[in-house]
């Protein structure tokens, strides 16, 4: 029997045709209801969805580990999500709640957007970026102090005025959230590589084993 954490679905699917065998029961929070496809559950795999605002919930100081209603589990997956979760110390904290939310012996993986390590994506970054700062700007909705090195604001869609903040991971960033993640021992990484896109490096991923 395996327990998973993860709020991408498409994981799931990727779990249900390479583990036909296993029993599965899989906890998905997300902060959106719609991005949730209606699964069939079976006693072989069964689905059960939590609808969490991660990122509000840390940005008020919940407990995150506390506000996730999810028993420990032996797999915990977060894909296409630190990216999006302002401020270093913020990131830390989700990494670490990740951790207490993994049984001993399982493991926690956990993606990091390095989209800036592709030359044609980062020109656009750069130009998506100027525009947001003085589309921003000019609406008074804007703290140029709040800006960490690696934070952008990229479009989405085309839409005009519309911006969503994302960051980039170099590797001395991730070095000090692992770091941070095993304090005292509670885990160890395992495995970290890259992968995704064209040049095969637009994540990095990072296996850390619960002690």
């Amino acid at each position: 029997m395996l327990d998973v954490a993860c709020g991408n679905m498409r994981f799931a699917e990727f779990l249900r045709s390479e583990l036909p065998q296993c029993r599965i029961a899989y906890r998905a929070v997300d902060g959106c209801e719609g991005l949730v496809p209606n699964f069939e559950s079976s006693a072989a795999f069964s689905v059960d969805f939590q609808r969490v605002d991660i990122v509000g919930g840390i940005l008020a100081g919940d407990g995150l580990a506390d506000a996730i209603d999810v028993p420990a589990c032996g797999m915990v997956a977060c894909f296409g999500f630190m990216h999006h979760v302002p401020s270093f110390e913020l990131r830390e904290r989700a990494l670490r709640a990740l951790v207490d939310k993994t049984a001993l012996g399982g493991v926690a993986c956990v993606s990091f957007w390095q989209f800036m390590g592709d030359a044609k994506f980062a020109r656009k970054a750069e130009a998506w970026h100027a525009a947001a700062i003085d589309d921003l700007a000019a609406r008074d909705r804007f703290d140029a102090a709040a800006i960490e090195p690696g934070d952008y604001f990229l479009g989405w869609q085309n839409e005009p005025g519309l911006w969503r903040y994302c960051h980039h991971f170099d590797e001395n960033e991730i070095d000090a959230l692992v770091a941070s993640a095993c304090t005292g021992g509670v885990a160890e990484q395992v495995a970290r590589f890259s992968a995704d896109g064209k040049s095969g490096a637009m994540n990095r991923y990072v296996v850390l084993r619960r002690s």
